[in-house]
């Protein structure tokens, strides 16, 4: 009999406490990207800020190619089609880190108590990104969103309002004839198990703190391991 349906499998979405949206040009996150849910960020990595309460909206668009049918009208065979895949989110942090991938890295500085954003639509579209979104479904399950390659294809309205939160939409437009792998989810398994043991402290910090939990001051690995287990 197949696995029945369990519940913990339905789930909203959020974002990790701290932040959840970072970014890097694509060429200088190649060292640094992440192959699991468990392993924090490099430093380098650039914190994109906060996304409007609607959340992301990753979408595919196929351009299906018509069927090759023959003398008969049957239909032979079906050419494969291309597949454009994006997702859209509203930035509305106002800060030079989130400024940068709406307006170019390049365009934006923060010296001296000012930060300066340049239109210069000219280059601001043209930096390839990667992208990291480390979220959180119910019950503390991590989920981590790679993306190795896009580009910001679309830029929205900016709305200057006192009843309305100022902040863009952007839209990154996957680039998956970088790579096979462009882009990978890695979700925290309702079917198996985490090995605690082989993660360190750091690792099980985050993971704890991601999952509600409060990790005391000069925590043993073991203490951690307790605490997420529920032994404490």
């Amino acid at each position: 009999m197949s696995r029945p349906n369990n519940s913990a499998d339905v789930s909203t979405v959020k974002g990790v406490e701290g932040g959840y949206f970072f970014y890097l040009p694509a060429a200088q996150a190649a060292s640094v990207i992440p192959t699991d849910y468990t392993t924090p960020l490099d430093p380098s990595w650039i914190n994109g800020g906060f996304i409007s309460e609607d959340g992301f909206t990753e979408s595919l668009d196929s351009d299906t190619p018509d069927p090759i049918v023959d003398m008969s009208g049957k239909t032979v065979d079906q050419p494969s089609g291309k597949h454009t895949e994006t997702i859209e989110l509203m930035l509305i942090s106002i800060n030079k880190d989130s400024e940068g991938i709406q307006y170019g890295i390049d365009n934006v500085t923060d010296e001296n108590g000012t930060m300066k954003v340049v239109h210069n639509w000219a280059n601001a579209f043209d930096t390839e990104y990667a992208c990291v979104f480390d979220l959180v479904l119910k019950n503390g399950r991590r989920w981590r969103k790679v993306i190795k390659h896009s580009k910001m294809t679309e830029l929205g309205d900016l709305e200057g309002k006192s009843d309305t939160v100022a902040g863009r939409k952007v839209k990154l437009t996957y680039l998956n004839g970088a790579a096979v792998d462009n882009v990978t989810d890695f979700f925290e398994s309702t079917e198996t198990t985490l090995d605690l043991e082989s993660m360190t402290v750091q690792q099980l910090t985050e993971l704890a703190t991601s999952r509600g939990l409060t990790v005391p001051s000069g925590a043993t690995k073991a203490d951690i391991i307790a605490l997420i287990n529920g032994q404490h």
